[in-house]
């Protein structure tokens, strides 16, 4: 998924920026202020972790909210000294107001349980069953939205790995353009799965099969 320039979310509470960044950069282990440099590193530490933690789940391993702190802790460690710890401010985007900040242990724990833990490792026949099953676990995890910045990469390296475990070669997500008709329809089908519809965001899950 291609990333636009600037400031992705509105937040709320103690939130610092890189000195020198305009606000356009949180602060970093590295000093860096461009949000292009910041961007393209972020995509490089992306692909590194993708490489790093390719090998590191078995088929028949159950993943858990703990998979989700190491995987945001291995692509976002080298940047951000909070990297695979949750938020502690209020994030918002478009209007729509993400979980407070104060109950994201409580929902990550339950978001484990009911979800995470009790679909994986998939049991799947075809590719539109995977495809339900990791629409599920997005839209569940992005709604919570458990980290300061990252829970977009973090979530599809995630579904990724499950789809490695059901024997797929993984998922690729590049025709998602941030300012094209087909992230519009993203969007949408985040806000269906809000009603309980896994269906659009499953359409779009079976696209990323590879």
């Amino acid at each position: 998924m291609k990333r636009k320039s600037g400031v992705k979310y509105l937040a709320s509470g103690v939130d610092e920026f890189q000195p020198g960044s305009d606000g356009k950069v949180l602060r970093n282990k590295l000093g860096i202020t461009s949000k292009k440099e910041m961007n393209d590193l972020e995509i490089i530490e992306y692909q590194k972790a993708a490489i790093r933690l390719a090998s590191a789940y078995t088929k028949d391993h159950r993943m858990t909210e703990n998979d989700i702190k190491k995987i945001h802790k291995i692509i976002f460690g080298r940047l951000y000294n909070w990297a695979g710890t949750y938020r502690n401010v209020e994030l918002s985007k478009d209007e729509f107001v993400f979980a407070r900040a104060k109950f994201i242990d409580e929902l990550m724990k339950q978001f484990s349980k009911e979800v995470l833990e009790s679909l994986t490792p998939p049991k799947v026949k075809t590719d539109k069953e995977l495809a339900i099953l990791l629409a599920k676990i997005h839209v569940e995890f992005i709604l919570i939205h458990s980290f300061r910045e990252g829970n977009g990469r973090t979530i599809r390296l995630l579904l990724h790995l499950i789809t490695q475990q059901a024997g797929y070669k993984g998922m690729d997500f590049s025709f998602i353009d941030e300012k094209g008709k087909t992230f519009d329809q993203y969007v949408r089908s985040i806000h269906a799965g809000m009603k309980g519809d896994y269906e659009p965001m499953a359409r779009i899950m079976r696209r990323a099969i590879t």
